[in-house]
């Protein structure tokens, strides 16, 4: 799953390129549907199953994409152009999808992160180091006032691949 800004911003196919893995369903939030139809995940959705949640009532850039062959999801609350989390993960549940890989980008897992609906997480750190002023963190929202407020993570794995390292990690439930 990722937002509509990181689709827009890299183009990306979300697929599985693991010989003998089958790529899983791709799932988008796209509050207004800006979602380009020239983009990978929309060109290929009749191979590679795309579904994308939306509040969007275009009905034009609805029936192109679903000619295309994305399934359209819709969703009814939002804020600005935040969809509720909440029920967008219901909407998904109610659809049958019961286990998500959530890519990114920062305002989506800021989100899931401050409605403590993220379970385990696995991160990659380079050996290369980028940002600026108007970089964006891996974590976007708000964030929170109180150290006692953050999510708590317990190492579980990490590997080293060359000068890179992958960790996972599962969320420490509060008692």
């Amino acid at each position: 799953m990722v937002g509509i800004n990181t689709v827009k911003c890299d183009n990306p196919r979300l697929t599985c390129r693991v010989a003998g893995m089958t790529s899983p369903i791709r799932v988008i939030l796209d509050t207004d549907l800006e979602i380009d139809l020239d983009s990978f995940v929309v060109q290929d959705a009749l191979t590679h199953p795309t579904w994308i949640l939306t509040t969007s009532q275009d009905e034009t850039k609805q029936q192109a994409l679903v000619q295309l062959g994305v399934k359209l999801l819709k969703v009814k609350t939002a804020v600005g152009k935040l969809m509720d989390i909440d029920e967008c993960l219901d909407t998904l549940y109610q659809a049958g999808i019961i286990s998500i890989l959530v890519e990114g980008g920062s305002q989506l897992l800021g989100s899931l992160l401050t409605s403590h609906k993220i379970h385990e997480l696995i991160c990659y750190v380079g050996h290369q180091l980028i940002g600026g002023n108007q970089a964006l963190t891996p974590i976007g929202g708000e964030g929170f006032s109180f150290m006692d407020e953050t999510t708590k993570l317990k190492l579980i794995e990490y590997q080293v691949f060359d000068q890179d390292l992958k960790l996972h990690y599962i969320v420490e439930r509060k008692p």
